[in-house]
């Protein structure tokens, strides 16, 4: 039994142990997964991903128990009695995704390809599950090799903590309109930036397919397994997209291009079990990485493919894009002029949201960004933006950059840590300097007060970090010495951008962006945690209606999928 924080609910993963009384070893996985041909593990492995993809949240009870009654039949009733051993406000999640891919990963090491064994019953296949979760777990990143007071410990728990956030499914909900403007359209009004790549330009040079190809293809399979969802829980509805029929006849492309999509998307069977084995072991699963599996995420059987995980055909949709336009094809000076220009993309974004927010008014303008005032300012980095009110300033820093592999799979705490300093150190610096150019009389035309009691660090990225205690204490340990000792600055924060516009409409409906970083920074448990679980925590104070300005973004990307499949789907 693996246990972790989600929400205000302790939230427990059970395992083989909890629900049967009995520790699992290898070999016990080994008995229950031969049973079944590695088709059969993956359709079954992808029944359940399916499942867990249309879940509200982890804990969805809803979801956990169509799992249980379409895989254990009678037997899921162990686990009334294994959850009723937990302690009061626990949540029990007996599935999720990581460990079935984890699950996926063991049974490529152990199963033949080639193997035609079959079994009707997925009762094995549950047991082998449940299996995983306490045969990786237990262990993952190291934790349970290093005492707690030992110095490395908090780093570890702190990349362990990134880790099992970043490899837990959330729903695409409208993100994919944000990274759709940021990745895949032209920003014609940068191309004087003196980093400028045309991005849509770059996409087709590197995989000789149109964005609208790409994107709306990937958009429908998403749409197709998201319906293949079995209300009752039998785990009997097709499952398999035949990409002969799929993509050659339905959806009417040339052969060739709908060739390269299968290729930029899909491995077979046998090229995953290849790669799985070189990757991994028994000995050394490493929970937390899943490479083989994000590159390509869906596997094939001939014509018949799967989808290993909806979580990573999602991301290439979202950050996937970024990495598929950093190929490693490019020369490395080209890559680096991506990277710089995707900052000056996201800072674009950034000053767009904040300025929907804070739109400027006759008598009042809150927000400024500090692009129009570079030559008042003169030398040195300073923050992107302010929002200032009556005695009290935020201070804004956009940062673009994305946590790299090796801190999202949580094996390497140093690649971590160097990240976290990367990008919230020179942050709090250019904060802290702006701060004191304020004080010196820098007032960008009148809008920032004379008189400032409050002073708000807020840094604003474009992943989605999970902010948690550990990852805090690191975050507040690299900012300037002053953030502490002057009195006026409030605890730094950070926010991502799908943080802030989730914000947005709330802030468009009465409350302040003030009023939210002082009740969350007031809260000492709260400052150190992410604004999703903040705004969870208040959802009776913050109610959250739609951001009808990404709505409309979102709209305008379905808009050409609409018309990219007019123009090829065949019924």
């Amino acid at each position: 039994m693996s246990s972790l924080k989600h929400k205000t609910h302790l939230v427990v993963a059970l395992g083989y142990n909890d629900v049967y009384g009995k520790k699992p070893t290898w070999n016990d996985f080994s008995e229950c997964i031969r049973a079944y041909s590695l088709e059969k593990i993956v359709e079954l492995a992808s029944r359940v991903i399916l499942e867990l993809a249309g879940s509200r949240h982890p804990g969805d009870q809803r979801s956990l128990v169509r799992i249980a009654n379409g895989l254990f039949g009678a037997e899921a009733k162990r686990f009334n009695t294994a959850i009723a051993n937990l302690t009061s406000g626990s949540l029990a999640v007996p599935f999720h995704e990581r460990q079935v891919l984890n699950l996926t990963k063991a049974a490529m090491l152990i199963q033949d390809p080639k193997r035609t064994t079959r079994a009707d019953s997925p009762l094995n296949f549950g047991k082998a599950l449940l299996m995983i979760t306490d045969l990786t777990e237990a262990n993952a990143c190291g934790l349970e090799r290093v005492p707690e007071d030992a110095p490395e410990f908090s780093r570890k728990w702190m990349a362990y903590l990134l880790a099992n956030e970043l490899t837990t499914y959330h729903r695409l909900n409208m993100s994919f309109a944000r990274y759709y403007h940021l990745y895949l359209s032209e920003h014609p009004d940068l191309r004087e930036c003196g980093s400028y790549v045309n991005l849509p330009q770059r996409f087709r040079d590197l995989y000789e397919l149109d964005t609208e190809e790409y994107w709306s293809t990937t958009f429908a399979l998403l749409s197709y397994w998201g319906t293949r969802i079995d209300p009752e829980g039998g785990f009997s509805a097709p499952l398999a997209v035949n990409s002969d029929h799929y993509f050659r006849k339905n959806l009417n492309l040339p052969a060739e291009r709908s060739d390269r999509y299968i290729a930029l998307q899909s491995q077979s069977a046998d090229q995953l079990c290849k790669a799985v084995r070189k990757r991994y072991s028994l000995e050394e699963i490493r929970p937390f990485d899943f490479l083989p599996f994000a590159r390509r995420p869906l596997v094939s059987f001939g014509s018949r493919l799967y989808v290993s995980s909806m979580r990573l055909l999602s991301n290439k949709l979202t950050t996937g894009l970024h990495h598929l336009l950093l190929d490693q094809r490019i020369p490395r000076d080209e890559r680096q002029l991506f990277l710089t220009f995707m900052g000056e993309v996201f800072q674009q974004y950034c000053d767009l949201v904040l300025k929907r927010i804070f739109p400027h008014g006759a008598l009042l303008r809150r927000y400024v960004s500090l692009d129009d005032f570079r030559q008042e300012l003169g030398k040195g980095k300073y923050c992107d933006g302010i929002v200032a009110y009556n005695r009290s300033i935020v201070l804004l820093e956009f940062k673009a950059k994305l946590l790299p592999f090796p801190a999202r799979s949580g094996e390497d705490p140093d690649a971590t840590s160097a990240k976290v300093v990367d990008i919230y150190q020179g942050a709090g610096d250019q904060i802290l300097r702006t701060l004191k150019r304020v004080d010196a009389g820098f007032q960008a035309n009148g809008v920032i007060p004379e008189c400032i009691d409050q002073v708000f660090p807020v840094i604003l990225t474009l992943d989605d970090i999970p902010m948690n205690p550990p990852l805090y204490a690191e975050i507040d340990r690299l900012m300037p010495a002053e953030f502490h000792s002057d009195r006026r600055i409030m605890p730094v924060q950070s926010i991502s951008i799908s943080e802030l516009e989730r914000l947005e409409p709330i802030i468009a409906s009465g409350h302040s962006l003030l009023s939210v970083l002082q009740g969350k920074t007031s809260d000492e448990a709260m400052r150190a945690s992410s604004f999703g679980n903040f705004m969870y925590n208040n959802k009776d104070l913050y109610e959250e209606p739609a951001n009808e300005a990404l709505r409309d973004l979102a709209e305008d990307v379905m808009t050409g999928a609409r018309e990219f499949f007019e123009k090829y789907w065949k019924d």
